[in-house]
C-alpha cells in the first residue's frame, strides 16, 4: 500500500516537474522569436575580401 503510494508521489512531481518545464521553455522560445523579429537587428557586415556573400 505504501509502495503505490510513493510510486503516485513520485510520478506526480516528475509529470509537474516536466509541465513547469515545458511551459517555461516555451516562453523562451517564444522572447527569443521576438528578439529576432524585432527591427532593432542590425544585418552582419561582410569585408570587400569575404567570400560567403
Amino acid at each position: 500500500m505504501i509502495n503505490y503510494f510513493i510510486i503516485a508521489l513520485v510520478l506526480t512531481v516528475v509529470i509537474v516537474s516536466l509541465i513547469l518545464y515545458l511551459r517555461r521553455n516555451a516562453r523562451d522560445k517564444k522572447s527569443l522569436g521576438e528578439g529576432l523579429n524585432s527591427q532593432d537587428i542590425k544585418p552582419g557586415r561582410h569585408d570587400k575580401d569575404d567570400q560567403d556573400t
